[in-house]
C-alpha cells in the first residue's frame, strides 16, 4: 500500500472530535489514520483523517451519520 492509496476524508480543528470519529470508523472496520497538522505553539491548524480509497464512501457515510447525531 502506497501513500497515494490514502485519501483525506475529514479535517477538524478539534482533536478530540477527530479521535472520536477515528474510534467509530475503526469500530466499523474502516482503516483510518490521522495526521495532526496543528501548530503546538499557537494551536492553529487541523487534524486530518485519511482512509484507503476503497473505503472512502463508507467512511464518509459513517462520518455524516455521526455528525448528524451531534446536533
Amino acid at each position: 500500500m502506497t501513500t497515494s492509496d490514502w485519501v483525506p476524508i475529514y479535517a477538524t480543528a478539534d482533536a478530540h472530535h477527530a479521535a472520536l470519529l477515528m474510534g467509530k470508523l475503526e469500530a466499523c472496520g474502516v482503516p483510518v489514520v490521522s495526521m495532526n497538522r496543528k501548530d503546538q505553539s499557537y494551536g492553529w491548524g487541523e487534524v486530518e483523517l485519511y482512509t484507503i480509497r476503497e473505503q472512502v464512501i463508507r467512511a464518509l457515510y459513517l462520518i455524516n451519520q455521526q455528525d448528524g447525531q451531534d446536533e
